[in-house]
């Protein structure tokens, strides 16, 4: 399955005109969309870098919207959803290496 979209952010903030123009299309929405496999491979960031969405604070838990506005909380929640509901699957994060270096490191601690 590719549940892919061209200059999607993980989240809701992309290249429009304010935080919420992506909520569609974000990885937030779309990894519901998921169906289980052996294998999922998720290559996110750069387009949150790209767009300049604002990092936000570590969030692991009991999420807002106005939280999935911004990267940190947002990548927490994608990464609890998988964990919760693809069980069965081995999840691969491909990091994009040209990406600023708080996202890079977000990524790695979360």
């Amino acid at each position: 399955m590719n549940n892919s979209y061209s200059g999607s952010p993980i989240c809701y903030d992309g290249y429009g005109s304010g935080e919420t123009d992506s909520v569609v299309f974000s990885y937030v929405k779309r990894v519901e969309n998921i169906e289980p496999a052996e294998l999922i491979i998720v290559e996110g960031a750069t387009n949150d870098c790209w767009a300049g969405a604002k990092i936000g604070e570590y969030k692991y838990s009991n999420w807002t919207e106005e939280d999935l506005t911004t990267f940190r909380p947002a990548l927490a929640y994608v990464f609890d959803y998988m964990r919760k509901n693809y069980t069965d699957s081995d999840v691969v994060f491909m990091l994009n290496n040209g990406l600023t270096p708080e996202i890079i490191e977000s990524v790695e601690i979360i």
